[in-house]
């Protein structure tokens, strides 16, 4: 048969009982009716991939039809519109076309921050590919074809938006080719970095220790905290000095020795694997504590001496005491003194037959539930 040809007509080789085995040229689509019919010693036939179209009775009478060579996949030869009277063609054994699909690269791992984009591709070999991949959610641990919804789900590259939801999701491609093999990836995993929690504002007395937490995804996390001194206004990395500067809790005490931490702020550095970072939103320690002392002081007459102290905290309030050596008793100063709740007491040495020397005066300082009381100082009226 000439290799040009595009069609077998009708009875062409009908009864030919000389012939054992056809090719079928490649660009033949359509055989028609009755073309082999009759020829009992054929054994074996060739059909290329291009055919269409096997019409009533083509092989009838080929009793000796053993063997059928086509050259496609079975998906594509069920396709083939094969029309009655044909017993002996589908009786035959049927070789098809060895399918040659294979992955040549799998996906890999991704780590990127969170509100940004992952890509995962796959590269196969083979005929007529088709892709679908898939995700697994690792709370259900099952497989799922994605759909439409994402970006690329049919194609050899997946987007997948990287949302803090996301961490920890696995990807995979099923690879189907003309054939109908399939054949699946290697799964990859998607790491998300983003900050899940952020630490809060935290207020403490005294020499007592406040927590800073952070809660973030990703893979192999690595923390660093840092502060800044509202003196001066430059973040600098927390040292080994704080405890759980390196971890998601950082532990600060209020005061240490002279350093009150008031206002002090702090962030958190938080690094995966790949490098990627993210910085924690920026937190105030607040510190309720006396930052300094009333001192004692001296005066003449009924001149006034100060009294000064100072504290750190919210919301203070004051009241300044005082103590009559002659009774020993502790009385709240009243509006009769000046500055008697403010930081600084206005006291006269002397008012009328009154004579304060030696009186011995304090304050309490109040920030919410929590008080706190100077040192007690003492007036000498010269």
């Amino acid at each position: 048969m000439p290799s040009s040809a595009s069609s077998i007509g009708s009875t062409v080789f009908l009864n030919c009982t000389s012939l054992t085995s056809v090719v079928i040229p490649d660009r033949v689509t359509s055989i028609a009716r009755a073309a082999f019919q009759g020829c009992t010693s054929l054994t074996e036939v060739k059909v290329p991939a291009s055919t269409k179209t096997i019409s009533e009775s083509v092989f009838d009478g080929c009793d000796a039809l053993t063997d059928v060579f086509y050259d496609g996949y079975e998906a594509q030869w069920k396709e083939i519109t094969i029309e009655g009277n044909n017993d002996p063609l589908n009786d035959a054994r049927l070789h098809f076309k060895e399918s040659s699909l294979t992955i040549l690269v799998h996906p890999t791992d991704c780590s990127t921050t969170a509100n940004t984009t992952a890509a995962f591709s796959v590269s196969a070999e083979g005929d007529g590919l088709t892709y679908q991949w898939q995700y697994n959610n690792p709370a259900s641990g099952v497989w799922k074809n994605n759909s439409s919804a994402t970006k690329g789900y049919n194609t050899d590259t997946l987007t997948v938006e990287a949302t803090a939801a996301r961490n920890g999701y696995q990807y995979r491609c099923v690879v189907t080719d003309a054939n109908g093999t399939t054949v699946t990836s290697d799964p990859a995993t998607l790491s998300v970095l983003s900050i899940k929690t952020q630490p809060k504002n935290a207020s403490v007395v005294g020499t007592s220790s406040a927590n800073f937490k952070v809660s973030a995804t990703g893979a192999d996390l690595t923390y660093q905290w840092q502060y800044k001194n509202p003196a001066t206004g430059v973040w600098k990395n927390c040292s080994s000095a704080t405890k759980g500067y390196n971890t998601a809790t950082l532990t600060v005490q209020g005061v240490t020795g002279s350093t009150n931490r008031n206002g002090y702020q702090y962030r958190c550095v938080v690094k995966d694997a790949a490098g990627n970072k993210l910085t924690s939103k920026a937190v105030t320690l607040t510190v309720f504590a006396i930052k300094t002392q009333p001192k004692d002081a001296s005066t003449s007459g009924s001149a006034k001496a100060s009294f000064k102290m100072a504290a750190t905290g919210t919301d203070l309030t004051y009241q300044w005491q005082y103590k009559n050596p002659a009774n020993g008793v502790w009385k709240n100063c009243s509006a009769a003194t000046e500055g008697y709740n403010t930081a600084t007491l206005k006291v006269a040495g002397t008012t009328g037959k009154t004579n304060r020397n030696g009186y011995q005066y304090r304050c309490i300082v109040t920030s919410g539930d929590n008080a706190l009381v100077t040192n007690a100082v003492t007036l000498t009226v010269k």
